[in-house]
């Protein structure tokens, strides 16, 4: 017998027991039969309630637990593995927490932080295959393990960013994300390829930072960075395995180095987090990239001017 059905047995002995000495002893005093029997009622109803309660912590634990593992399989931690490069650290040895900007910054003058590239990759949910089908970015990232795409063709190399990538602290040359753009893969709305035309061509300093790390003077207030971003639960963010997730899962994998701290998903959940609502500015930069990964509607006012800004930004550089 499972031991699960011993515990169902076991409870309803205990409730059956109530039960009959409730009957049996107080059924004649009929104001502490009443009291008893609310009790006993409500009791049951908050034991029922509290293990719905521990089984829906225990799922959600092992269903984090299992995507944490997925993410960083032993041995294949690299998310490069079809194109050699830089090796993504795993969960073990990534940075904790969202703490003080990286020097390896979202927008630098030669090169992008992969995990943003990776996470706005992973908000287009199907995809165009060489041979005309509509696949998710995982199907395809199987696909080109299994051979059924050129190992070392940009959909594979967006495929396996896409899929395990939010982590990934690394780079991408400006000329690879501009092929992403140019072939689709990334929609040509996103500032992320406003920001690739702009700067290819000045190549500078891979440790170069271009965006600002405090409030932008000309930026959006953040206050209505605040008021644009969901509620606590469901953001509009698309996870590497193709499933809306909830604040406190982002919270949880940017804290853990699953998802690299310096990210727009953790970002914007750390505002989320905090809503200071303070009288400061965020730069148009990091509110568009806010947008390209699908923390804030790209219909939305703030995401349309934080756009435009880059935009006009974009050509005026050429």
């Amino acid at each position: 017998m499972s031991y699960w059905h011993c515990l169902a047995i076991s409870a309803a002995v205990i409730i059956t027991a109530i039960f009959l000495y409730l009957v049996m002893r107080w059924r004649k005093a009929r104001t502490a039969f009443r009291a008893m029997s609310l009790v006993a009622t409500a009791s049951l109803m908050a034991g029922v309630l509290l293990g719905f309660w521990g089984m829906h912590t225990l799922n959600a634990w092992m269903r984090t637990d299992k995507e944490h593992t997925e993410s960083a399989p032993a041995g294949s931690t690299n998310v490069r593995s079809t194109v050699p490069g830089p090796r993504t650290p795993t969960a073990d040895s990534a940075p904790r927490g969202s703490g003080a900007a990286s020097p390896i910054a979202l927008d630098s003058a030669s090169s992008i932080l992969a995990a943003y590239v990776a996470q706005a990759l992973a908000q287009r949910y199907f995809t165009q295959t060489p041979g005309g089908s509509l696949e998710t970015w995982p199907q395809i990232n199987q696909g080109c393990r299994l051979g059924n795409h050129e190992p070392r063709s940009a959909l594979c190399r967006a495929a396996a960013l896409a899929a395990n990538g939010w982590g990934d602290t690394s780079g991408i040359p400006l000329d690879e994300v501009a092929g992403f753009c140019n072939a689709t893969y990334l929609e040509n709305v996103l500032a992320l390829c406003f920001i690739t035309a702009r700067r290819i061509g000045h190549p500078a300093d891979y440790g170069a930072v271009n965006r600002p790390s405090v409030a932008d003077p000309t930026g959006i207030p953040e206050t209505d960075v605040v008021a644009a971003l969901p509620g606590r639960h469901w953001p509009g963010v698309r996870g590497p395995d193709e499933r809306t997730k909830t604040w406190g899962e982002i919270t949880a994998h940017c804290a853990r180095g699953v998802y690299a701290p310096q990210s727009p998903v953790c970002e914007s959940a750390e505002i989320v987090k905090h809503r200071r609502r303070i009288e400061a500015r965020v730069p148009y930069a990091k509110v568009a990239s806010f947008c390209d990964v699908g923390a804030i509607n790209r219909g939305s006012e703030v995401c349309r001017t934080a756009y435009r800004v880059e935009q006009s930004r974009s050509f005026l550089a050429r």
